[in-house]
């Protein structure tokens, strides 16, 4: 975060790591106080322009950060006869548009989109009779593209890409060359190119132009692909790679210069290699540029 450190999300609850101490304080769900922590099954972190603190969890829907110190939260749950309240409790995806409006993507309730400042949730689900609404209740990712387009990842329905203007969805899939319809991530790079991570499909890249995707996909032996087809996590660093995380086969850096991916994967014999070939985030650190966060 702004102040230096660093969240992470588990499903035991919320962690906060401080660099310069080297310790971690953690964050629980408390049932005898209504403002702990929501729920312990941490799934989203966000913090937003303005420095707040937002945390999605699986079952104790969407929870803003109210005091560091005491611990305390402001949560926001479904309510049955309140059409303004979240969606769905069970949050996977939190972003940032560039207005400043937070999105939340639920498991089963859509996409929502709240205004900070007036506290009510707008929301977006799947309607069969309509073409251009979402295409999946199960939102798994999101991402803003250079064309302030938001793009929408799902669970087993492909991507959908929102446009503020029309407030309409236009969907992609299979049919459009995505290699799977089940998206984990998405990922907008230092040169402003849309990649899509998917479970089993391995790696995309969007073409704007002809608005068909190309694939990388995971060949033994070979440094034209990834390591794994099943991607969990894309960021970048500071000269500008790309680095792909997966399910088993540890991490992957394309370098778009020569078109060639590096692998990394845990090596037992070797303490300094990465500790597991499951890799489920990948961040940059704020604070140092040279480094990056490998959970």
């Amino acid at each position: 975060d702004k102040a230096g450190n660093l969240w992470v999300g588990t499903d035991a609850g919320l962690d906060r790591f401080d660099p310069k101490t080297n310790t971690f304080v953690h964050y629980r769900n408390q049932p005898d106080k209504p403002d702990s922590l929501g729920h312990n099954r941490v799934k989203a972190i966000l913090e937003d322009s303005r420095g707040i603190l937002w945390v999605g969890t699986w079952g104790g829907g969407i929870n803003q950060l109210k005091s560091i110190k005491d611990k305390t939260f402001t949560s926001y749950k479904h309510q049955t006869n309140n059409p303004y309240s979240l969606s769905h409790n069970s949050v996977f995806s939190i972003t940032e548009d560039h207005s400043g409006s937070i999105w939340i993507g639920t498991f089963g309730g859509g996409v929502n989109r709240i205004d900070p400042l007036k506290q009510q949730f707008g929301h977006f689900y799947t309607n069969s009779d309509e073409p251009s609404s979402l295409s999946s209740n199960d939102v798994s990712t999101f991402c803003q593209d250079k064309t302030g387009a938001l793009w929408v990842g799902t669970n087993s329905k492909g991507l959908n890409r929102y446009d503020p203007k029309t407030e309409r969805f236009t969907r992609f899939n299979t049919k459009n060359g995505l290699s799977s319809n089940e998206v984990v991530t998405i990922h907008e790079d230092s040169r402003k190119e849309l990649w899509v991570g998917t479970w089993d499909g391995g790696l995309n890249r969007f073409d704007f132009k002809s608005e068909t995707f190309i694939p990388y996909r995971a060949v033994k032996n070979n440094n034209k692909g990834p390591s794994s087809n099943y991607i969990f996590c894309l960021s970048n660093d500071n000269d500008g790679h790309l680095w792909i995380g997966t399910w088993g086969g540890g991490m992957s850096r394309y370098n778009r210069d020569s078109a060639t991916f590096t692998h990394y994967r845990h090596k037992p014999s070797k303490p300094v290699s990465v500790s597991s070939d499951g890799i489920t985030v990948i961040y940059p650190d704020l604070s140092n540029p040279d480094y990056m966060w490998v959970g």
